[in-house]
C-alpha cells in the first residue's frame, strides 16, 4: 500500500508540467496522506488536528498541506474527516491493487518465516 501511495504522491508532484507540490513538501504529504489512510483503514477518519496530534506536527503545517491534497484530489475531505480513496474506491478497491498488495504481503511473509527458521535455534 505505501508504494501505491508513494506513486500517488509523485503523480501529483505536477499537473500539467506546474509544480503543484515541490519535492521539499513530499515527505510531509506522504506522512499526511499514511495518516489519513491509517484513520480510513480504522474506520476513525481523522480530522486536522487528528492528523497533526497522530504525526507529531504542528497544525499549521498539517492544515495547508491537508488542504492542497483535496485540493489535488489525494484526499478526499467529508465532514472535517480526511479520506485516503472515495467511498466507493475503499470499499471495492482495483483488483490490480489487491493482486499486488497480496502478493507484496505474501512475499514479505515468505522472507520473514525464511529468515525465522534459519536464524532462530530449534
Amino acid at each position: 500500500m505505501f508504494v501505491t501511495l508513494a506513486q500517488l504522491a509523485r503523480k501529483i508532484i505536477q499537473i500539467d508540467g506546474s509544480e503543484v507540490i515541490g519535492d521539499a513538501d513530499i515527505g510531509t504529504m506522504l506522512l499526511i496522506m499514511a495518516a489519513a489512510m491509517i484513520g480510513h483503514a480504522e474506520h476513525r477518519p481523522m480530522n486536522k488536528s487528528s492528523v497533526a496530534a497522530f504525526l507529531g506536527l504542528p497544525r499549521t503545517t498539517i492544515g495547508p498541506k491537508l488542504d492542497k491534497l483535496v485540493a489535488v484530489g489525494a484526499l478526499v475531505c467529508e465532514q472535517d474527516r480526511y479520506f485516503f480513496l472515495e467511498p466507493e474506491r475503499a470499499t471495492h478497491p482495483p483488483e490490480r491493487d489487491v493482486r499486488r498488495w497480496t502478493s507484496a504481503v505474501a512475499r514479505s511473509a515468505a522472507i520473514f518465516e525464511g529468515a525465522r527458521f534459519r536464524g532462530s535455534p530449534q
